[in-house]
């Protein structure tokens, strides 16, 4: 009988020792990044994964978890990261509509979106609407955007490099992005021009986000980690190398 007690009373101490030491949301984990084909933020092929999953990387190495990276289909990468409490996504634009759906886990860059064009800069609203056309990327926070601003002349393409032929060919008047992502598909595109980029019209906050049951102690390392990658410089020498 005692030594039954004994052995009861030492199984619940290691019980409150283990868990002391190791809280369920502190336990090491493998950390899944979703990503999608976003270029320069996202690349699927080569040794370069594009700026945003460098920087996802090396925060997580700086906070001391281990990860793996996999490319999805937007709306599955987007549902797999609501869903589970262990996949982040290295690139969303912080807006209200989006508030409540991720944890959002750190700001990793600042963007202005622009009117591009090629020749002329377009530099306020009211300049925008008098043009015929306006390329923008649809079910994209810039489409969002000048639809709430009451623009309708508006021409939805699938993708980025359509709206750089497109404006290079004079089929579009202007084109609205950030001024990133224009820079980069312009100069893979259109190799005999400038780009004209106007003044921002407003600007996005790119964020490393987790699901609404990311857990809380994880996002704060990887929180820390991205701010002492502001601070040593390192996320502006990503950015330099894809400009």
């Amino acid at each position: 009988m005692g030594t039954g007690i004994r052995f009861a009373r030492m199984v619940r101490l290691l019980l409150v020792v283990c868990t002391v030491a190791f809280p369920m949301q502190s336990i090491a984990r493998d950390i899944n990044v979703v990503a999608v084909h976003y270029a320069p933020l996202m690349i699927p092929d080569g040794s370069h994964r594009g700026w945003a999953i460098e920087v996802a990387r090396e925060a997580l190495r700086r906070a001391g978890l281990s990860h793996s990276v996999e490319f999805l289909p937007f709306n599955r990468s987007v549902k797999m990261v609501q869903r589970t409490a262990d996949t982040i996504h290295p690139a969303r634009y912080r807006n209200p509509k989006r508030e409540n759906k991720f944890t959002w886990i750190a700001k990793v860059h600042v963007v202005g979106n622009t009117f591009n064009t090629a020749n002329v800069p377009v530099n306020s609203l009211a300049q925008a609407r008098r043009l015929a056309k306006i390329g923008v990327e649809a079910g994209t926070a810039m489409k969002d955007y000048l639809t709430a601003q009451g623009f309708t002349n508006l021409e939805l393409a699938e993708r980025e490099e359509v709206n750089a032929r497109k404006l290079a060919a004079g089929r579009i008047d202007a084109w609205f992005l950030n001024d990133v992502l224009a820079a980069w598909a312009w100069k893979r595109t259109v190799l005999d021009r400038e780009l004209v980029s106007g003044a921002p019209m407003s600007s996005s906050d790119v964020y490393i986000v987790g699901g609404r049951d990311f857990p809380a102690d994880l996002a704060e390392r990887i929180r820390v980690s991205v701010e002492s990658m502001h601070t040593d410089g390192s996320i502006t020498q990503l950015l330099k190398r894809d400009r």
